[in-house]
């Protein structure tokens, strides 16, 4: 069986209009489900953090719209750098479909480490 790791998904070509697509589409998704972490943010600047969410996600092998959507939502609720916690770093690189790692995660993540993975929160971090 073939194998795509999550290097080679995030160095897979892009389309630009989707991209651009999904971002416009993000903007709305996050206002709507994260109403109170966006309310204090102009149009641009969410734009802006969606597409550095989008760039993120396919770094950590995400691919399919509705899963960046996903990790884009935990970046916003949670930390934009929470990927970076050794915990989440350990559930990201199982050897399971990518759609039940985010399903699993807040499972495979216990409640302390949510709190540390806040209060660690790096803003710069929307700045990748």
């Amino acid at each position: 069986m073939l194998t795509i790791r999550h290097p080679q998904i995030a160095a897979l070509p892009t389309d630009p209009e989707q991209d651009a697509a999904f971002v416009r589409w993000a903007v709305g998704h996050l206002r709507r489900s994260c109403p109170r972490q966006t309310a204090a943010l102009g149009d641009d600047e969410l734009r802006r953090r969606a597409e550095a969410g989008l760039r993120r996600a396919r770094r950590a092998g995400f691919s399919e719209p509705e899963l960046v959507a996903d990790f884009l939502e935990l970046m916003v609720r949670q930390a934009p750098d929470f990927d970076e916690h050794p915990a989440v770093r350990r559930a990201l690189r199982r050897a399971v479909p990518r759609r039940l790692i985010l399903l699993s995660l807040c499972a495979a993540v216990d409640a302390d480490a949510w709190t540390e993975i806040r209060a660690a929160s790096d803003p710069s971090a929307w700045e990748t």
